[in-house]
């Protein structure tokens, strides 16, 4: 990466272990995983957009939001969030509303969101409602609604 070059991520694979997660990464930090390898860098521009094509069908379930974890039925709201912001800053903006629309099925009536579903019996798994899961639907909505300092904070780090 150029020196001086500004940086956000778009999702990476933290090692090839059967229970990979797929989860972003916001700075340059490298991130030790639980099996001992060390996440790349930030993934940003045509690489993150290559890697999205590429991989897409193994985390994205048709409806059912991002997956936590590679080979299992598990979708949850807050790494589905996570994912709307890198594809939103990568210009798949799209993808990242029809996303973010998936998380607001998961919202009670007292505006918590479940932590995620378990498929195929949909079932919310775990049952609990944290309230950083609210969080990062608020994060990643600002985000596509492009109104905020904060949204404009992330554009600019991942300015190509």
């Amino acid at each position: 990466m150029p020196s001086g070059s500004k940086t956000f991520c778009c999702w990476n694979s933290l090692n090839d272990s059967p229970d990979t997660r797929f989860t972003i990464r916001a700075s340059m930090l490298k991130l030790p995983s639980s099996s001992g390898n060390v996440a790349p860098g930030a993934v940003r521009g045509e690489p993150a957009r290559e890697r999205f094509r590429a991989q897409r069908d193994q985390f994205i379930g048709q409806g059912m939001g991002c997956r936590c974890v590679r080979d299992r039925p598990w979708y949850t709201v807050a790494e589905t969030c996570e994912l709307v912001m890198a594809l939103d800053t990568s210009g798949y903006t799209d993808h990242a509303r029809a996303l973010l629309d998936w998380t607001h099925s998961q919202r009670e009536d007292d505006g918590g969101y479940w932590m995620g579903l378990a498929f195929p019996d949909a079932l919310h798994w775990p049952p609990e409602r944290p309230l950083w899961t609210a969080a990062t639907v608020l994060l990643a909505t600002d985000v596509i609604e492009a109104q905020s300092s904060t949204s404009r904070f992330f554009r600019e780090l991942a300015a190509d």
